[in-house]
C-alpha cells in the first residue's frame, strides 16, 4: 500500500513548502476566528489548481458568527470542484456535516475531522502500567471506527477518518481509509482563548473581545510535574510531541501521513 504524504499548513506564506508533498492541507480546526478571508481562500485555491495538487480544506467547529463565512468558502470551493485535483472536505462540527452534505459538491470525499473521530489523547495513558487487554483495546480505539457508528458514516457519506499519531497506539475495527497527523497530537481545545490580548495589560478571555490572531506569534511550551512529555499551547489549543509512527500503518487502513510541523512555528 502506498502512503501519500500531505503537509497541513495554513498561512498562505507556507505555500511553497507543498510542493515537496503529494496533497495540500489548508485550514484551521480548532478556532473559527481564524478562517480565511474569501480572497485568501481564492488564492489558494489558484495554487493548488496551477501545480495540480490534491487538496484537503480543513474546517473547524462553527457558531453563528462564522458560518455565513464557512458557507461562502464552501460555496467558492464548489464552483472550482471540477477542476480541483481528489479534493476533501474535512469537517469537526455536526451543523458543518450537515451543511456539506446537503451541498452535494461534485466529486468531494467527506472526512470526519480530529475533534470529530473522538481518540483518546491524553498522553498519560501511554505510561498506565497495570491494563488489561480490554483496556487497551479501548484506548487504542475511537467510537466513530464502530459498528455502532456505521449507519452514521453511511448516512453522511464519509469516507475518510483523520486520527492522531496518539502515544498508546491505534486499532481499527471498520476499513474506512485513514489519515494519520504527525508530530503533533491535539490533546484539548476550548472556545475560550488563552492568548486574547496577549500584547496588552488588560486580558480578557475570547468571549469578551474581538480576534486579533495574537495565536499566529506566540507558541507557549508547557510543563507540569504530572506529565511525562512536554506539551505546546498554539491559541486556543493544547498538544504534545510524538515523532514515533507505528509499524501497523497497513493493519490500521491508514494511507496517509499528514505533517503538522508547521502548525507550531
Amino acid at each position: 500500500m502506498k502512503i501519500e504524504k500531505a503537509v497541513f499548513i495554513n498561512k498562505i506564506d507556507d505555500l511553497p513548502i507543498s510542493l515537496a508533498y503529494d496533497r495540500v492541507y489548508y485550514g484551521h480546526e480548532f478556532c473559527e476566528y481564524l478562517l480565511p478571508s474569501e480572497n485568501e481562500f481564492k488564492h489558494i485555491l489558484d495554487f493548488v489548481i496551477a501545480n495540480n495538487l490534491p487538496f484537503t480544506f480543513v474546517t473547524p467547529t462553527i457558531s453563528n458568527d462564522k458560518i455565513n463565512l464557512l458557507d461562502k468558502l464552501t460555496d467558492t470551493a464548489a464552483e472550482k470542484a471540477a477542476v480541483l485535483n481528489k479534493f476533501e472536505i474535512v469537517v469537526n462540527d455536526f451543523g458543518v456535516l450537515r451543511l456539506i452534505s446537503q451541498k452535494n459538491i461534485q466529486s468531494t470525499v467527506i472526512a470526519a475531522g480530529r475533534l470529530m473521530t473522538k481518540q483518546k489523547r491524553d498522553p498519560r495513558i501511554k505510561y498506565i502500567s497495570a491494563l488489561s487487554e480490554s483496556a487497551k483495546n479501548y484506548y487504542m480505539s475511537f467510537s466513530l471506527d464502530s459498528e455502532a457508528s456505521s449507519d452514521f458514516i453511511k448516512d453522511f457519506n464519509i469516507q475518510r477518518f483523520e486520527l492522531d499519531n496518539v502515544a498508546q497506539g491505534i486499532i481499527r475495527q471498520s476499513k474506512t481509509p485513514a489519515s494519520l497527523y504527525t508530530p503533533f497530537c491535539y490533546i484539548s481545545t476550548t472556545k475560550l482563548c488563552y492568548l486574547a490580548q496577549a500584547d496588552k495589560k488588560e486580558r480578557y478571555l475570547r468571549q469578551k473581545c474581538g480576534c486579533f490572531m495574537e495565536c499566529q506569534n506566540y507558541d507557549v511550551y508547557m510543563k507540569n510535574d504530572k506529565m511525562k512529555t512536554d506539551l505546546y499551547l498554539k491559541g486556543n489549543t493544547i498538544f504534545y510531541r510524538n515523532d514515533v509512527l507505528p509499524q501497523n500503518l497497513q493493519n490500521t487502513y491508514i494511507d496517509r501521513i499528514v505533517i503538522t510541523e508547521n502548525i507550531l512555528k
